[in-house]
């Protein structure tokens, strides 16, 4: 029976977890401008291939034992900076804030480039990848390169779940209901996101609601990489409140546009 609370746990987790690298996954094959059931198959293998990456964690624990390690004592450190009791970070900490660093320069890069599509055009800037749009090898590519950098930055959200496994469950007797946990948190997560995603794509400010996402999960990693903890509830509660604000936004601009053609109906009558 504690085996099964523990197996339910570490499911639950995995699938809470889940949620900040499936909403990064979607963005990012999302910038690829696949055709949707393209993009569904694409996010659907990239977040099974980083659940199977998760499982090769915990099957090589042993080598990713020395992020459990303590940091060096040296200034260079950039998340020893803002923690407040430096002395106590380990090596994934580092790992988490350099990956909060990632995250944070593409939102930064998806902004500049919005604002200059924006002011000049969607196909100002565009012309290398036009001409690389006529060239499949080209095209297949990109894809292939954009695919492996969103499987980097899962993969580093992953550490977190390999740990938590390990303090929930043991390796040693329990690692087929680990395996178990972690397959079906990634089913549940990639079936959840089709309704994520599509009320993400509909918003009429798709963009910067998905950006605004990410800078959510870029501060979470950013504290919990520098020793505080940023609640996964709290998380989650951010970014469902994101989405639900720009749903209304987009209720109330299509009820002002109802009634802005019901007053040029009746004027015109």
């Amino acid at each position: 029976m504690e085996v099964f609370i523990a197996f339910l746990m570490a499911t639950v987790a995995n699938t809470v977890l889940g949620v900040d690298g499936g909403v990064l996954a979607d963005v990012q094959i999302r910038k690829l401008g696949l055709e949707e059931r393209t993009h569904f198959w694409a996010r659907s293998i990239t977040l099974f291939a980083a659940a199977c990456i998760r499982v090769a964690m915990i099957f090589l624990v042993s080598s990713l034992a020395f992020l459990l390690e303590p940091q060096a004592d040296v200034w260079w450190l950039p998340n020893r900076w803002f923690s407040e009791h430096p002395e106590e970070l380990v090596w994934r900490n580092l790992l988490l804030f350099l990956g909060a660093g990632v995250v944070m320069a593409i939102v930064i890069y998806e902004y500049w480039h919005g604002f200059q599509q924006a002011a000049h055009g969607p196909h100002e800037h565009g012309a290398e990848d036009a001409a690389g749009a006529t060239s499949g090898v080209a095209r297949g590519l990109r894809i292939t390169l954009a695919l492996l950098g969103v499987q980097l930055l899962l993969g580093i959200f992953g550490v977190d779940q390999v740990f938590l496994m390990m303090s929930l469950m043991d390796i040693d007797t329990q690692f087929g209901w680990m395996v178990s946990s972690i397959l079906i948190a990634n089913l549940i997560m990639i079936v959840g996101m089709v309704p994520i995603s599509r009320i993400i794509r509909r918003s009429p400010h798709t963009k910067f609601l998905t950006l605004s996402m990410l800078i959510v999960i870029a501060v979470k990693l950013a504290i919990d990489g520098s020793g505080g903890h940023f609640s996964d509830g709290l998380m989650m509660f951010i970014l469902f409140m994101l989405i639900m604000n720009d749903g209304a936004q987009a209720i109330r601009d299509q009820l002002v546009r109802k009634r802005l053609a019901r007053d040029q109906a009746s004027a015109s009558a």
